[in-house]
C-alpha cells in the first residue's frame, strides 16, 4: 500500500514548507488536492498567513506518540526530507511522483512491474535532470541526493504508521458513531 507513503510525504513537505506562508506551504505540501484559485477566493488574506509548522497541531503535539522514540523518528524523517527538497517547490512535485510510482511491498504482475518501471525510470530522470540544471550540482552530487530521495520514501511510509497507529488516543473521549448519525448533519451547497 502506498498510502502512507504519500500521507508520510505530504506531512513532511507540510514541515519543509513551514516557513512559506499558508498558501504556498498548503500548495506545495499537497501538489494534486488543492486549486490555488479557491483557496484565495475562499481564505481571506491566505497568502498573508504564516505555514503552520506541524508541532502546531494538536495531533502532533508532543507528547503525541506512544514513545519519544516514534515522535523521534518522524521528526528526523521530516528534518531529512526538509534537507533534501531544499525549499524547491518543482523538486516537492517531482518527488511526490516519485512516492506515487514507488510502491512498497506490493506483488505485481510483470506487465505491471515493466510499465511501472517504465514510468519510474522516467520520473527519475526528470528529477536527475532537474537537480543537475542546478549551478552547485555536479553528476555526483545530483545521483547523491537522488539516492537519498529514494531512500527516504520508506522512511516516510513508517511516519505515517507511527502517526496512524502509535498515537496517544485522548482520554476520557469515545471515538465511536453508529453510521446513521450521519443521516442528521446537513452538507450547505457551495
Amino acid at each position: 500500500n502506498n498510502l502512507n507513503g504519500y500521507v508520510g510525504l505530504m506531512m513532511g513537505l507540510e514541515h519543509s514548507f513551514r516557513h512559506r506562508n499558508l498558501l504556498e506551504q498548503a500548495s506545495y505540501s499537497y501538489q494534486c488536492l488543492f486549486d490555488v484559485h479557491f483557496l484565495k477566493e475562499n481564505v481571506p488574506d491566505i497568502e498573508s498567513l504564516k505555514g503552520i509548522p506541524l508541532d502546531k497541531f494538536e495531533m502532533l503535539s508532543s507528547p503525541w506518540a506512544n514513545t519519544i522514540e516514534d515522535e523521534e523518528y518522524v521528526t528526523n524523517t521530516n528534518d531529512k526530507l526538509e534537507e533534501l527538497i531544499e525549499d524547491d517547490p518543482k523538486l516537492a512535485k517531482m518527488v511526490t511522483f516519485l512516492v506515487l510510482f514507488s510502491p512498497l511491498e506490493v506483488t505485481l504482475s510483470p506487465k505491471e512491474t515493466a510499465e511501472l518501471k517504465k514510468y519510474l525510470s522516467k520520473v527519475t530522470m526528470i528529477i536527475y535532470n532537474h537537480l543537475l540544471s542546478k549551478p552547485e550540482y555536479d553528476n555526483l552530487k545530483a545521483l547523491d541526493r537522488l539516492t537519498k530521495l529514494g531512500y527516504i520514501i520508506t522512511r516516510l511510509k513508517k511516519s505515517a504508521e507511527i502517526v496512524e497507529m502509535k498515537s496517544i488516543s485522548p482520554k476520557g473521549l469515545d471515538f465511536q458513531f453508529d453510521s446513521q448519525d450521519f443521516s442528521s448533519i446537513e452538507l450547505c451547497q457551495w
